[in-house]
C-alpha cells in the first residue's frame, strides 16, 4: 500500500512538473516580409497595392494624413497589449502553470508598470530618390499619450491621443514639433483599443473623431464652458473653439465619407454601417 502511494506521489509530481514548466516552442510561424504581406491581401480587379513605408521606418502605425504640403505623416501607438506581455513574464518566472483567464484586467502594478510602455509617436515621412517609396523619417513628436489618428489642420496637426486632442506644429522649420497644445481634454482613457481616433475633415469645415466608449466632460482653453459629450462620434473646430456629438454611432474602429458627405463607421462588435441625416 506504502509503496502505491509513494509511486502514485511520484506520478502526480511528474505531471504538476510536466505542466508547471512549458518549453517554449521553436516551430512558430515566422513574420513575413513586407513584401511577402502585400501579396496576401486581396483587393478587387483594377486596384493595386503599394508598399509606400514599412519596418523599420515606421512602427505600429495607428494614423496616416498629408499636410497641405503634401508631407506625408504617421501616427504610432506604442505598447499595445505591453500589460499582458509583462504579466506573462511574471508567470514565466515563477515556473508555474496558471489557468486564470486574462482579458482585459491585470493585477494594479502591472498595469502600471505598462503605463510607462504605452505611448505615442508623430513621424513625418519623405522619399528622398524619387522612386515612389518613403525612405527617410524624422520624429515630429514622441511620448506623447497613446495616439490613434491624426489630420492636417492650421499649418500643423490635430492628433487624438487620450485624454486629449492636441494641435502640433512645426513653427522654426526644425522638423520637430515645438508647438504642442491641448486643445480638448478630459476623453476616457479606459481599454486601449476602445478609445477614441481616426479624426477626418468634414465637409462642413469640423474635424470628425471617431468614438468607442465612455461619456465625459470635456474642457479646454478655448471653449466657451465645459461640454457633457455622450458615448458617440463628435466634432470638433480646429481652433478649439467648439465640440459637439453629431451621430448616435460610434466609429471606434474608423469611419469616412462618400462624396455626398455621407458617414459609414466601424466598430467592435459590427460591422461597417451608413449613418445619413434623418429627413
Amino acid at each position: 500500500m506504502f509503496r502505491a502511494i509513494a509511486a502514485l506521489s511520484v506520478l502526480i509530481g511528474g505531471v504538476v512538473s510536466t505542466f508547471g514548466q512549458i518549453p517554449i516552442p521553436d516551430d512558430a510561424p515566422q513574420p513575413k516580409s513586407p513584401e511577402e504581406s502585400a501579396k496576401c491581401v486581396k483587393i478587387p480587379e483594377g486596384y493595386r497595392l503599394d508598399i509606400i513605408a514599412s519596418e523599420p521606418l515606421v512602427r505600429e502605425p495607428s494614423g496616416v494624413c498629408w499636410d497641405e504640403q503634401g508631407r506625408l505623416y504617421v501616427s504610432e501607438l506604442h505598447g499595445f497589449n505591453v500589460d499582458g506581455q509583462i504579466d506573462i513574464d511574471e508567470l514565466n518566472k515563477t515556473g508555474k502553470l496558471d489557468m486564470v483567464v486574462r482579458r482585459f484586467f491585470v493585477p494594479e502594478h502591472v498595469e502600471e508598470a505598462a503605463k510607462k510602455e504605452t505611448y505615442g509617436t508623430i513621424k513625418r515621412l519623405s522619399d528622398t530618390d524619387g522612386d515612389g517609396r518613403m525612405d527617410k523619417s524624422v520624429v515630429f513628436a514622441d511620448r506623447l499619450p497613446a495616439s490613434f489618428g491624426l489630420c492636417p489642420a492650421r499649418g500643423g496637426l490635430i492628433v487624438v491621443c487620450a485624454p486629449d486632442i492636441l494641435f502640433l506644429a512645426d513653427r522654426d522649420g526644425d522638423g520637430q514639433a515645438e508647438v504642442q497644445e491641448v486643445l480638448f481634454t478630459g476623453f476616457p482613457t479606459g481599454v486601449l483599443d476602445r478609445r477614441m481616433g481616426d479624426p477626418k475633415w468634414g465637409l462642413d469645415d469640423w474635424i470628425y473623431v471617431g468614438r468607442a466608449f465612455g461619456a465625459a466632460k470635456i474642457t479646454g482653453p478655448h471653449m466657451a464652458q465645459p461640454v457633457d459629450l455622450p458615448d458617440t462620434n463628435f466634432r470638433i473646430k480646429p481652433d478649439g473653439s467648439a465640440i459637439e456629438p453629431c451621430s448616435g454611432q460610434v466609429g471606434g474602429l474608423g469611419f469616412t465619407f462618400n462624396e455626398s458627405g455621407d458617414t459609414f463607421v466601424s466598430s467592435i462588435g459590427w460591422p461597417a454601417h451608413l449613418v445619413v441625416p434623418l429627413p
